[in-house]
């Protein structure tokens, strides 16, 4: 079995138990199999790229969130228990101001979409 894709399988599962769902309910949400899914997460078969987009999708997030991170050495870093995250000693205060900033472009992006859905209204309105 790869160390990579064991990793990837790692994180993948983390992030699914994060989110409180269940493998076949992934599954079905990305319109895949239960056992196949599984076996991306024991690490027994890659992830493609559609199937890492489709995730990203359903757990809003960006796709490389999926590709576990690789030491300066080139050992596998190992997920933690707690999350699944891949952090550099040192590195949590980064990530949580990283984190902070993507919700906050989340609601800038949602505001905008609002701003967009009000706009085609109006515009509609007026092509009457």
């Amino acid at each position: 079995m790869d160390k990579l894709q064991q990793g990837i399988g790692n994180k993948v599962k983390a992030i699914r138990v994060r989110f409180s769902m269940k493998q076949y309910e992934v599954a079905e949400a990305i319109n895949m199999s239960r056992s196949n899914y599984q076996k991306i997460e024991s690490g027994a078969v890659g992830i493609s790229l559609p199937i890492a987009m489709k995730l990203a999708k359903l757990f809003v997030m960006d796709p490389s969130t999926f590709v576990a991170e690789v030491t300066q050495t080139g050992r596998m870093a190992r997920a933690n228990e707690s999350g699944g995250d891949y952090v550099k000693p040192g590195g949590e205060h980064q990530l949580k101001d990283l984190e902070e900033k993507i919700i906050l472009l989340q609601k800038s992006l949602e505001d905008k979409d609002q701003i967009i859905k009000l706009l085609e209204e109006k515009i509609a309105l007026l092509q009457r």
